[in-house]
């Protein structure tokens, strides 16, 4: 009976369970925790291993951290501060709406036609290269050669100056036209480099070629041939390099590769030839002009269409 009596007693008593610490509740976040140890000082000339993430940290190195976050706050503040700056200065420089300046000329109707069009080319170009709307990323190699493909009387294109806020003014530098050549409807300019181009804003004084060839104008596309007319302005400025002034070029009857180029201060023609290239024949024949000249005589013309010879009459 005493054992059934102890057992009912032991029965009814409850049962003691362990605390168990929760540590999601507000009580975990303390430091003193059963089973927890702590570590660190909170004594400054004490130094402990790991100060900065020990548990008890000393008033040096809680200003050590508080130090630190204050300048990652200020480092975050002047990131801040330079990105927008950074991207204020990239909005300065967006190019939305070009526009041309053509050095070197008055601003008439025909001037502003033509800056009109060249601002459609320059605005086609950006939009096919949408990376250089920004005005220090643009290419001014590329963009000339864009230009230059559709005006070939366009030179260069300078590298923009911002203006207004979405604009840009952009330097436009055009050939200078040293011959021209009348056939029909169509007048044809081309500079001392050689490059032939239709529209002469500059309104300089050029050399007209004179055409003795007796071609109709009907077939005057093989007479006005680019090649020639490339040899034209290229024989004139090579005579300027050498201080000579070409004042009249003829294209001799019953051919289309020859050319008679009239001098100042010589009074004699020289024949040149399409077949030879034009600094060959102009240096030939400014020798030849040295040598009559040294020796006094007076010559009908002097022939230079033959590679290192020259022949006069």
């Amino acid at each position: 009976m005493r054992s059934k009596k102890s057992k009912s007693r032991r029965a009814a008593q409850p049962v003691r369970r362990r605390a168990v610490v929760d540590d999601s509740s507000p009580s975990a976040g303390t430091l003193f925790r059963r089973n927890r140890t702590l570590t660190g000082s909170l004594i400054s000339s004490v130094p402990s291993p790991n100060e900065q993430s020990a548990s008890l940290q000393s008033p040096r190195v809680q200003a050590h951290n508080l130090k630190r976050k204050r300048r990652s706050i200020r480092l975050a503040l002047i990131s801040a501060l330079v990105l927008i700056a950074g991207l204020g200065w990239l909005l300065t420089q967006i190019i939305v709406e070009p526009k041309v300046q053509i050095v070197g000329t008055s601003n008439d109707s025909e001037v502003q036609t033509a800056a009109r069009d060249y601002a459609a080319a320059i605005q086609d170009y950006l939009s096919a290269n949408p990376l250089e709307r920004l005005a220090v990323n643009i290419n001014a190699n590329n963009l000339s050669r864009a230009i230059q493909s559709r005006y070939p009387e366009v030179s260069s294109v300078s590298p923009p100056a911002k203006g207004a806020l979405w604009s840009a003014d952009f330097s436009v530098n055009l050939r200078s036209p040293v011959v021209y050549w009348q056939s029909g409807n169509m007048k044809a300019y081309v500079d001392s480099t050689g490059v032939v181009f239709e529209r002469n804003i500059l309104g300089t004084s050029v050399i007209a070629v004179e055409d003795q060839t007796g071609i109709r104008a009907s077939v005057g596309n093989s007479v006005i041939s680019g090649r020639f007319l490339q040899f034209i302005g290229k024989v004139v400025g090579h005579f300027k390099e050498n201080n000579l002034t070409v004042n009249k070029m003829i294209l001799p009857a019953s051919t289309t590769r020859q050319v008679l180029v009239s001098l100042d201060g010589v009074g004699y023609s020289i024949k040149m030839t399409v077949d030879r290239p034009a600094a060959g024949q102009v240096e030939d024949a400014v020798r030849a002009i040295r040598y009559l000249t040294s020796r006094g005589i007076t010559a009908e013309y002097i022939d230079v269409r033959v590679s290192r010879r020259a022949f006069y009459k």
